[in-house]
């Protein structure tokens, strides 16, 4: 079970779990061109109007992920695959504002903004958390 912490700044967060990504019956792959963001305790990436900045990218366990909406349109981070990690609500992604999420169990999970995008399509991407392969 992948052990996942949310917290909005300025606003109540929660904390919550899920299955592991891998558990499902599509083989999950690690892309080629993920940015390596290990080594940071906390990693930002931007949300600029329909773009995650990086989209694809690795970092360790339990590094805290900070996205920040960057972006005049309201944003969120829904999970492809449901239960793998608690997402990021839409009312927590506003213009200007920061939420950010960690997942401890190594992993490949892949995101998208369900305003716009789908898992396959549009603003989505990828979070591999430690060395899998």
């Amino acid at each position: 079970m992948a052990a996942v912490l949310i917290s909005a700044c300025g606003s109540d967060g929660g904390a919550g779990g899920g299955s592991s990504p891998e558990s499902g019956d599509a083989a999950v792959t690690v892309p080629n061109d993920a940015q390596d963001l290990r080594g940071r305790r906390v990693v930002e990436i931007r949300v600029v109007d329909n773009e995650f900045e990086p989209s694809v990218f690795r970092v360790d366990p339990g590094a805290e992920i900070v996205f920040e909406n960057r972006g005049r349109n309201p944003h969120n981070v829904t999970p492809a695959d449901e239960g793998s990690f608690e997402g990021i609500p839409t009312e927590d992604l506003q213009p200007g504002k920061r939420a950010s999420m960690s997942i401890s169990d190594e992993g490949v999970y892949r995101y998208y903004c369900t305003l716009h995008g789908t898992p396959d399509r549009g603003q989505n991407g990828v979070i591999i958390v430690g060395d899998v392969s």
